[in-house]
Order: structure tokens, then C-alpha cells, then sequence
């Protein structure tokens, strides 16, 4: 998965250290270059169908072992320094 992959989640799960909270983790693969704003356009989308997933509480229909819990963290994991 990668962030031109709108509409999927790349990484769902429950840490072990925290098992009230879900980590969503979406992967940015992009280079910085200029003119960066289509990226940063892309990066924007892809935030915003986390957001509307965990909001819509389509997040227990997707991953049903979130069930009972309401703490979310999206973390993005970029390949180029920003």
C-alpha cells in the first residue's frame, strides 16, 4: 500500500504496550521535490479517508478488533526527510 492508494488503509493494529488504543499507519513513498504541493494534495487525501473512516465508525466494520475502543493514532511513516 502507499499513499497514492487513496481509498486503503496501509497498516491497522493494536500495540502491545497500549491495548486501548488503534494505530493506523499510512506510508508516504514521495520524494520532496518541487514543487511539493501535489504531494502534500496527496498526503491530504489520504489523512482525510482515515479521518472519515474512524469518524464514520466504519474502523469496527474494517477492523472488527477495535471494537470497544475509542483512542485512535495515525502515524505516517515517510521515506524522504521532509
Amino acid at each position: 500500500m502507499s499513499i497514492e492508494e487513496i481509498n486503503k488503509l496501509d497498516m491497522i493494529g493494536i500495540p502491545k504496550n497500549n491495548k486501548n488504543l488503534v494505530e493506523l499507519g499510512l506510508t508516504d513513498h514521495l520524494t520532496w521535490d518541487l514543487p511539493y504541493e501535489s504531494h502534500l494534495f496527496k498526503l491530504q487525501e489520504k489523512l482525510n479517508v482515515y479521518i472519515n473512516v474512524i469518524e464514520s465508525k466504519n474502523i469496527y466494520k474494517y477492523f472488527p478488533d477495535a471494537v470497544g475502543r475509542d483512542n485512535f493514532l495515525i502515524k505516517i511513516y515517510f521515506k524522504y526527510q521532509i
